[in-house]
């Protein structure tokens, strides 16, 4: 029964193939015949995305008074009760005021106050993705409160500054001169990522390491030369593609 049952798994095989062939040669249609146009309603329910110039803002406005008890109820369990304790990401934290370390020096931990280019991106990260346990929850007055409140955390604005769509764009963080959008091209550029510190290598340099040659020597890396992408957050899509400038 052995060579029997190989035979017909062969046969089988081929079969499957040759049918699947057919399909994939077949023309697509146009249309399914499934499924509608999303009304308007449903697309600005999902387009929430917010720019760094502000554009996406919602109406509302809020203060660091009124966001200090939404933290305490939706964010202190996760990241302490002044934003610095966690057990969650640090949220506030000026230090270093001069100078621009980060990756090269372990003692400072990015935060809003010391890394964030963008105001605007508090405010779109914090719509979509918190409280952790109810996503995209709260309401704007809300998300404006809590923005207003880490930005006085960070000492950034007064706890009496009122945020709302047309200031919170206009507010200059501490790191906004530090990243700028990288208009690269390709090329040799060496790319150092946050988390390691390792160079991320090219695609012809992955074949040479699987077939076996020995990796080039890397060579010394002037402060210039060094860029740290800037993703801030996975959860920071708008700010994916920029680079440290030092």
């Amino acid at each position: 029964m052995r060579p029997v049952a190989v035979v017909l798994g062969t046969w089988i095989l081929a079969t499957s193939c040759g049918t699947g062939g057919q399909r994939a040669g077949a023309a697509t249609p146009d249309r399914f015949g499934f499924g509608r146009e999303a009304t308007t309603a449903e697309v600005d329910a999902w387009d929430i995305d917010v720019a760094p110039d502000g554009t996406g803002l919602p109406a509302g406005s809020g203060t660091a008074r009124s966001g200090s008890a939404v933290y305490a109820r939706q964010c202190a369990a996760c990241h302490g009760r002044s934003g610095t304790e966690g057990p969650m990401d640090r949220l506030v934290g000026r230090e270093p005021r001069d100078g621009f370390p980060f990756g090269k020096d372990s003692r400072f931990v990015p935060t809003i106050g010391n890394y964030w280019p963008y105001a605007t991106t508090i405010y779109d990260y914090v719509n979509r993705a918190m409280p952790l346990n109810a996503p995209g929850s709260l309401e704007p007055d809300e998300v404006y409160g809590l923005v207003a409140w880490l930005l006085w955390r960070n000492e950034i604005i007064s706890d009496t500054t009122v945020i709302d769509r047309h200031s919170l764009p206009r507010i200059a963080m501490p790191a906004r001169g530090r990243l700028v959008p990288d208009d690269r091209k390709g090329g040799p550029e060496v790319r150092l990522c946050r988390s390691n510190l390792l160079p991320r290598i090219s695609a012809s340099e992955e074949a040479r390491r699987t077939l076996g040659y020995p990796p080039p020597r890397p060579a010394r890396l002037a402060e210039s030369d060094i860029g740290i992408v800037h993703s801030a957050t996975p959860h920071l899509a708008k700010q994916v593609g920029t680079v440290l400038s030092v």
